[in-house]
């Protein structure tokens, strides 16, 4: 069975680091039988840094003083999460260096087979499921590590800045078969001895305060001195692994005879520490507290230095927008002398009201920074220091007190946070009552310290207080507050503090008490519902424990009456708006607002529409001829508590109908221009018996591709059965002034309270003189009788004219001449066809031009121009592929001697069974006729993919100006790409 040798030694700080303490022979080379030799120097750590929970600074033997290496470009570190505070806080992510430095053996073939990693790191031991950093995991330690890809078994032995190691190989594989780890924690202030120390240093360093460039990204390998050990003659150090094989006098070849692998570069970061520790901070305490409407304040306490300042602001990751304290706000500052200290220090704290605490920040950070305390050479001493904390609600305990009499433990705790009254657990014990703010435990051995955790995250400890439990004191002075139609507000004075709660009752005439209220600790007020209305009643207060009660005198208070309905309500449908119903209702002189519920049908359920402090309700989108009722109730708020009187109901009401849609007359549209000026009467039919207006629309009416417009109106509101007239009752009429020139069509539109209907759309009419516009898409049929259709652009004209000549085609040239022109004058407006009658039947293999114009009388339009033929352009023989060098094929077909022929059109597509065929680049004749030309018999395709089978068609193409283009040749036989 194979067996390598992976060795992990990893001690924490309070560990020994036996295996380097007894290879500690203090020399660089093996001794004896030994496997090891390290003459590593003691490193010293400095004091803990309160930001990053890691010490401040190491110290090696010769006085080399380093702080932990941040820069990017010049040392490697985890980069910092931007969704993590502590990441934030410490400036990395979870693994960063005070000193680092990496080996690489590679053989003669360039693989690294041995990796030496030596450092003073920081790293965490912890984090979250979503890879967040968990403080107080932090664990610092000088590491000296080895990987090695053995290519033999044997004893290999490594000689290196700090000394000799030498270990066997059994079983080697060539990966991974040495992993040595030798870890030893680092403590804040003390001296530790790893595997590693004194630091190396880095050739031409220190530069900048930077011990060498061994940044992630261009990492520089360089020569280095500063260690105890195997330092060559010009002072820089090696690193060399040699080997023997099992027979313990064979060479181990690493490669071409190689039989020693050997380096003096390294890749080294650190930087010079700059002489400045972190301000001392001490954050006792970052909370919230809020009310229940949701505005409340941050509480920040924090101890520091004498000189320090203190801030507190929104943390990193709140999202921007999202938090409440958007600058930093200095805390107040004091200077204290605590007693037992040996120095003042610096209390600092603060309140930031928040008006509006409905989202508070998770996270807060806090800053301390002292700038004016300096050394005794008159460096500055400290940099700032900033803590990204929790925000958590504040835990107040009140009592925490044990009764030995009944071996009762009764805790009463609350939360700052009102909004949301988080859940109180006494730690270990059970949930606080949220009703009564107590927790009470039977118990003959009490905790001497109870601790309260809100599920807010905020907690509190207090001592617990053994005392002799008696009565409690009569609450005093009670007194009757507000007073509501069901409810009473009983105030009194709170007389003593060993109170459980209280009670409250009332007091019939024979003195019967029953309980109908509650209150809590220390209480002061409680309002008792559920009474009756315009009522008496006689109150007592009460006091208990566990002990006994203590009652108050009694006070008398009387309910009040509901709230009077409103005398008169009604609606009725608005004048002004369609589909609104107008409800009214006469004002209660003590209502606060108003209900507003609504019945739709002639029976049924009223529903709750509208709440209202105004004594009129507009009722949108009510429907026609629909049976409508509406209840009106008055309400009046009291101290948060509201009373209803009853309802007061209207009338119900049924809604009209809408009107009968008008109907054009015949004529419907009549157009008269004097002097110049064009005026169109717009006439109807009224059918309705309900209306209350009539208006008029006009709109651009559709010519040719150019949709119709939008209607808009040319009328005001016509007042119903206006206009009168002389061939019906009630028939209407509007003249629509000032037409401008061009097409259009009419609507009437009939209105009333349910809504508008319309008239059918006019005819088209047309204002001013005609539109005489080119035709557009003008097209024509092959045959001895061609036929053209077009679109009619024009307006207002008489009929069209058709002009046809007799074209000329040089077989030679491809050149069209035209011959006489024969015209046709079409006396029918609107036109968009017209075929050769039998009588101009033209002859066979005819090229022909023809125009079309719009005319008004004897003005003629723009025209549009098409070529047509009488016989169909020939098909084209069926083309012939052959090869013609690599990814070229030669297409070849027969020409046709047809002189309306101007070239061919080659198509084409890849697969033996394609259909998805496309024009070649360079075959088709395009409209003007030049490209090619009918005596052209091939054509050489080339950029093919060799090996793919392509398929081939063609069609002939027509002269100069038309789109005539004949049949699809027969598909050619499949052809494969040389």
């Amino acid at each position: 069975m194979k067996r390598k040798l992976i060795v992990t030694l990893v001690a924490t700080a309070l560990e020994l680091y036996a295996a380097a303490a007894t290879a500690q022979v203090g020399s660089c080379e093996i001794v004896g039988t030994s496997k090891s030799a390290s003459n590593a120097t003691p490193v010293t750590s400095g004091p803990m840094n309160p930001a990053t929970g890691f010490p401040e600074y190491v110290t090696d033997s010769t006085g080399l003083t380093l702080q932990r290496c941040l820069d990017p470009n010049l040392c490697f570190f985890d980069p910092v999460n931007p969704d993590d505070p502590l990441s934030l806080q410490i400036q990395s992510g979870g693994e960063s260096f005070w000193w680092a430095s990496d080996v690489f053996l590679a053989d003669q073939a360039g693989r690294v087979v041995f990796r030496l990693g030596m450092a003073a790191e920081a790293a965490f031991l912890g984090e979250t499921p979503d890879g967040k950093l968990i403080d107080g995991t932090q664990f610092p330690f000088l590491r000296l590590r080895y990987v090695f890809d053995a290519p033999a078994d044997g004893t290999y032995t490594l000689t290196y800045p700090y000394g000799t190691e030498k270990f066997d190989v059994v079983g080697a594989t060539g990966n991974r078969d040495i992993f040595v780890t030798y870890d030893r924690g680092l403590t804040a202030n003390s001296t530790t001895i790893g595997g590693v120390g004194p630091f190396l240093i880095g050739e031409g360093y220190p530069q900048n305060g930077f011990m060498g460039n061994g940044g992630d990204v261009g990492a520089l390998q360089i020569r280095a001195s500063g260690g105890p050990c195997f330092v060559g003659p010009d002072g820089f150090h090696t690193v060399t692994l040699t080997g023997v094989g099992t027979d313990g006098v064979t060479p181990i070849d690493f490669g071409g005879g190689q039989t020693a692998l050997t380096t003096d570069l390294f890749v080294i970061q650190g930087h010079v520490y700059d002489g400045r520790v972190q301000t001392p901070i001490n954050a006792t305490r970052t909370t919230y507290s809020r009310s229940a409407t949701g505005a409340g304040q941050v509480e920040a306490f924090a101890a520091s230095t004498t000189a320090a300042g203190v801030t507190v602001i929104d943390g990193p990751t709140v999202p921007l927008g999202a938090g409440r304290i958007p600058t930093a706000v200095a805390l107040d500052h004091s200077v204290v002398s605590p007693a037992g200290a040996t120095a003042a220090i610096g209390i600092n704290s603060t309140a930031v009201g928040v008006t509006d605490a409905s989202a508070l920040p998770p996270i807060v950070t806090v800053t301390a920074s002292d700038t004016a305390s300096v050394s005794a050479t008159g460096a500055q001493m400290f940099d700032p220091t900033a803590l990204n904390l929790q925000l958590v609600d504040f835990v107040d305990i009140a009592t925490a007190d044990f009764d030995p009499a009944s071996n009762t433990l009764s805790v009463s705790a609350t939360s700052g946070d009102k909004r949301d009254n988080p859940l109180l657990t006494v730690r270990g014990l059970g949930a606080i009552d949220p009703a009564t703010s107590q927790f009470t435990l039977t118990t003959e051995a009490p905790p001497a310290i109870v601790h309260v955790d809100s599920a807010a995250g905020g907690s509190a400890t207090a001592q617990v207080r053994v005392i002799a439990a008696v009565a409690p004191t009569a609450p005093s002075a009670p007194q009757v507050g507000t007073a509501t139609a069901r409810t009473v507000t009983l105030t009194w004075t709170h007389e003593g503090n060993n109170e459980s709660g209280f009670r409250i009752y009332t007091v019939d005439a024979v003195g019967v008490r029953t309980q109908v209220g509650s209150a809590g600790v220390n209480a002061t007020s409680a309002t008792v519902s559920g009474l009756a209305v315009s009522t008496s009643y006689t109150f007592v207060v009460e006091a208990f424990n566990s002990v006994g009660t203590a009652s108050s005198e009694t006070v008398t208070g009387t309910t009040l009456a509901l709230p009077a309905a409103p005398a008169t309500a009604s609606f009725a449908p608005s004048t002004t708006a369609q589909n609104v119903l107008d409800v009214i209702w006469s004002a209660v002189a003590d209502a606060t607002e108003y209900q507003v519920y609504r019945r739709t049908g002639a029976t049924g359920a009223f529903t709750l529409v509208t709440t209202t402090a105004s004594t009129n309700y507009a009722d949108l989108g009510r429907a026609a001829n629909t049976n409508y009722a509406y209840q009106i109730v008055a309400l009046r708020n009291i101290a948060g508590v509201t009373d209803a009187s009853a309802p007061t109901q209207t009338a119900a009401f049924t809604t009209v109908t809408a009107p009968t849609s008008p109907t054009l007359r015949t004529p419907a549209l009549a157009v008269s221009t004097v002097n110049g000026v064009t005026s169109v009467t717009v006439n109807w039919n009224d059918r309705a018996t309900n209306e209350t207006g009539y208006q008029v629309y006009r709109r651009t009416a559709a010519t040719g591709t150019t949709p119709a417009g939008n209607f808009v109106a040319v009328s005001g509101i016509l007042s119903a059965k206006a206009g009168g007239g002389t061939t019906a009752a009630n028939a209407m009429s509007f003249t629509d002034a000032a037409v401008p020139a061009g097409v259009f069509q009419y609507r009437v539109d009939v209105s009333n309270w349910a809504g508008a209907v319309q008239s059918p759309v006019s005819a088209s009419v047309l204002a001013g003189p005609p539109v005489l516009n080119a035709p557009t898409n003008l097209t024509a049929t092959t045959g001895t009788r061609p036929t053209l259709n077009w679109v009619d652009n024009s307006s207002g004209e008489t009929g069209y004219r058709v002009i046809r000549r007799a074209q000329t085609v040089d077989a030679a040239t491809g050149l069209v001449t035209a011959g006489a022109a024969t015209t046709f004058n079409i006396p029918t407006a609107n036109l968009t066809t017209y075929r050769e009658t039998v009588a101009n039947t033209l002859p066979t293999q005819q090229l022909v031009g023809y125009e079309v114009m719009a005319m008004d009388g004897t003005t003629v339009g723009a025209s549009a121009s098409r070529y047509a033929i009488t016989s169909a352009l020939p098909t084209a023989s069926r083309p012939v592929a052959t090869a013609n060098g690599a990814g070229s094929l030669s297409i070849t077909w027969p020409v046709t001697g047809q002189a309306h022929v101007s070239g061919y059109e080659l198509q084409r597509c890849a697969g033996a069974t394609c259909t998805n065929f496309a024009k070649v680049p360079g075959t088709v004749v395009n409209s003007d006729g030049t490209v090619d030309g009918r005596a052209t018999a091939g054509f050489i395709d080339t950029g093919l993919t060799s090996g793919t089978t392509y398929r081939y068609r063609l069609r002939t193409v027509g002269v100069k100006g038309s789109s005539l283009v004949g049949a699809f040749s027969p598909i050619s036989v499949n052809r494969v790409a040389p």
